[in-house]
């Protein structure tokens, strides 16, 4: 079989090659490759959005890849391809992104036609700030997204359709703005790229020359600095707690900022005032809250809430207890503390509740002093040996919430936790060596810095202490390290009981703990917080706002007959630790109800050195936006001419001795030239130096000095030289008619 190579087939790889000069390689000026890299800017500020997603949620390597791989297809098909078949080929690319997502999240394709207006519906949620954090299948979403933008914007950008190449990166970054996902410095950046792709491009095609580049960069640092100014789309997380009347440096505040996020930070205080009085059956943990995705310093509560309408599913557990409690909200609140697993809501506040995909309660309303509800809930009680028998076939939903991982997990973290729970067979003998290891190796404290990058990690490996927050994350991540599902949640410990079935809850009962799934048996509350000194400093608390007169720290139930009387709360009797009761056949790791944070702080996280009477250096913000401002200036005085009217001023009041007599006098006589242009007029081009000083003269008597120099500056070119006396003569003169005429300080005459 011949292998040559027909004149046909050369002729059409001869054609293809030229089409790669003419189309993207020919004439490659730096404008283009400003261009270019503005477009690759562009595509990589929402990727690292997708990047910082990614990075909580697992699945970095697999959407650098698959950029790379839209990159380079991209590249190979400019040359080859014309817009009319790529763009399909884009287009195809993001509705297979589009099904990949659907699929994971369990939609059918053949239903997709008829959901048209609940997807309708979730796409506008997202874009009216619901982060994609939130969503429950976001690493599958973030690479389904990622690669279609990226190939188009390349595409066209190497094509040289510049306008059109910023439209799909454009609307993927634009899209990420509207969830609240992008930040606004990606956000800043993506936009001043997109304007560079277009006005490098327009530069390139015009073949502009580069008097053009500082009006360019003037308009993009004009853009930059007003944006500063400037709020972005509204949306994402608010600064306002659902407890009222708390901060971010409160406990409080802290994890209830918000209904889909708990924050972890450093030192906090407590709030010693009423929030809620509870009729119960039983005394529990009031639970507020329920997250399943960690970022690494924060928790999030992936899903939608929806409108309670009917009463909610009981645990798979086949013993468990039902009962009901009576809430009569203290002061304004947007929680519902339940306990256990709530069924059912009863009473008005029915139609204004509202049930997260985790099965927690929220109110749809501020909750006002003197409102009620009455919650039917479902008690897990299993037995220590039905928990050591639950085994490890949990359902694929609940690994894949609450299984999460950030990608930023180290080795190290790995290996301490295997080492924490070496012997343990089963995921309950794990989990009780893990609580036991966090009661037993860390101290209580409200006075804490806060830990600096993944706050499980510096809490298991660094931190010597903490408080339930720093508790509760480790102990989830740790059973997450271990491939057993486990959640945090947040409430409020029992409170003060002030009759046979009713309790004070304060704010001082703030607390957080993990959850822990078991097949057939549903989710069990532990408690790694260890007791300590929390108790006393609860009692202190109340004690001390009681001396203060504070109002709001009492009902009339709760205030003590005797001011003596300590009541800081006491264990329930069910939730006693079988080590202590070996005949108990309830689990040890039922919450521990003297678990509340407690106390007032003073400090705040992190170090404190000692800074007094130093100068502050600024920051790297300062820097930058300092930097820029020089930058906008330099390009606009440029332009203007400024900086050339500033090197000409410089010039004319300052003149260094060179130390040859000759240079020395030319200097002077150029210096002399600049006074008399700013004075009268500048030298025309054509005119010689004497010719110069002949026309000014004539319209005005010029002084004798300017002569001198003149001559000087003639001698030391065309005649036999100066020497440094008299080009030092010279260069004062110069200096004395400056200081006479000059712009700055001269006198007119």
């Amino acid at each position: 079989m011949s292998t040559a190579t027909g004149p046909g087939e050369t002729t059409r790889l001869t054609g293809a090659v030229d089409r790669i000069q003419a189309d993207w390689l020919a004439g490659s000026s730096l404008f283009r490759l400003l261009a270019l890299g503005c477009a690759l800017v562009l595509i990589g500020a929402y990727v690292t959005v997708l990047r910082e997603l990614t990075a909580i949620v697992g699945g970095t390597e697999q959407l650098t890849t698959i950029v790379l791989v839209a990159l380079g297809a991209g590249l190979v098909a400019a040359p080859l391809l014309s817009e009319r078949v790529a763009v399909p080929i884009g287009g195809v690319a993001a509705v297979g992104g589009l099904l990949l997502y659907f699929s994971a999240a369990g939609i059918d394709p053949g239903m997709l036609v008829s959901m048209l207006d609940s997807l309708l519906a979730d796409f506008l949620t997202l874009a009216g700030g619901m982060e994609l954090m939130r969503v429950m299948e976001a690493q599958t979403m973030a690479i389904a997204y990622a690669p279609a933008p990226a190939f188009l914007t390349w595409y066209l950008a190497l094509r040289g359709q510049y306008g059109a190449a910023v439209v799909p990166a454009g609307l993927a970054l634009v899209f990420l703005v509207l969830t609240g996902d992008a930040t606004p410095t990606t956000t800043l950046v993506g936009a001043v790229a997109g304007t560079g792709v277009v006005a490098f491009g327009e530069l390139a095609r015009r073949d502009a020359g580069f008097e053009s580049v500082d009006v360019l960069t003037v308009v993009l640092v004009t853009m930059i600095v007003c944006s500063l100014f400037v709020p972005f789309v509204p949306g994402g997380s608010s600064d306002s707690s659902l407890i009222h009347g708390t901060g971010a440096g409160t406990l409080e505040g802290s994890i209830a900022g918000s209904p889909d996020r708990s924050a972890i930070g450093g030192s906090v205080e407590l709030s010693p005032e009423v929030r809620f009085t509870i009729e119960s059956e039983a005394p529990s943990y009031w639970r507020t809250g329920i997250y399943d995705r960690f970022t690494g310093d924060e928790w999030v509560r992936t899903g939608e809430l929806r409108p309670y309408d009917e009463p909610l599913d009981p645990p798979p557990a086949s013993r468990t207890s039902r009962i009901t409690q009576t809430v009569t909200v203290e002061s304004p609140v947007e929680v519902m503390p339940t306990a256990g697993a709530p069924l059912s809501v009863e009473g008005d506040m029915a139609a204004y509740t509202e049930v997260s995909d985790q099965g927690q309660l929220y109110p749809s309303v501020t909750l006002r002093e003197g409102d009620r509800y009455t919650v039917e809930s479902a008690i897990v009680d299993p037995s220590s040996r039905s928990l050591a028998r639950a085994g490890t076939d949990y359902p694929a939903s609940v690994e894949r919430r609450y299984g999460q991982q950030p990608d930023s997990q180290s080795g190290v973290f790995s290996n301490r936790v295997d080492a924490v729970v070496e012997g343990a067979e089963t995921p309950f003998e794990k989990a009780q060596l893990i609580e036991s290891h966090l009661r037993n190796s860390k101290s209580y404290s409200l006075s804490v810095g806060r830990p600096d990058g993944d706050v499980a990690s510096s809490f298991l490996l660094e931190m010597d202490e903490g408080y339930c927050v720093h508790f509760a994350t480790t102990m989830v991540m740790m059973l997450r390290e271990e491939g057993i599902p486990a959640r945090y949640a947040t409430g409020y410990t029992e409170g003060q009981q002030t009759g046979s079935d009713s309790w004070v809850v304060r704010g001082t009962d703030a607390h957080a703990w993990p959850e822990v799934y078991f097949p057939d048996i549903g989710w069990v509350p532990f408690e790694p917080t260890p007791a300590g000194e929390r108790d006393a400093v609860h009692q202190d608390r109340v004690d001390q706002a009681r001396q203060n007169g504070n109002p709001a720290v009492d009902t009339d139930e709760s205030e003590p007959d005797d001011p003596a009387e300590q009541d800081p709360g006491s264990d329930d009797p069910d939730q006693q630790d079988p080590e202590q009761d070996p005949t108990n056949e309830s689990p040890p790791s039922a919450p521990d109800t003297n678990s509340s944070d407690t106390g007032a702080t003073t400090g705040g996280g992190g170090s404190d050195g000692d800074t007094g009477g130093s100068i502050p250096l600024p920051s790297r913000d300062q820097l930058a936006f300092g930097g820029l401002i020089a930058v906008g200036l330099a390009a606009a005085a440029h332009r203007t001419g400024v900086d050339r009217a500033l090197v000409r001023t410089v010039r004319l009041y300052w003149q260094r001795p060179s130390g040859d007599p000759a240079t020395d006098a030319e200097r002077a006589f150029r210096r002399l030239e600049i006074l008399l242009g700013r004075r009268y007029r500048p030298r025309r081009p054509a005119e010689s130096p004497r010719a110069y000083l002949a026309a000014l003269d004539h319209e005005t008597a010029l002084d004798d000095r300017v002569y001198d120099v003149a001559l000087a500056r003639e001698r030391a070119t065309y005649g036999s030289g100066v020497d440094s006396a008299a080009a030092t003569d010279a260069r004062e003169a110069v200096d004395e008619l400056v200081r006479r005429y000059g712009p700055i300080g001269g006198r007119d005459e």
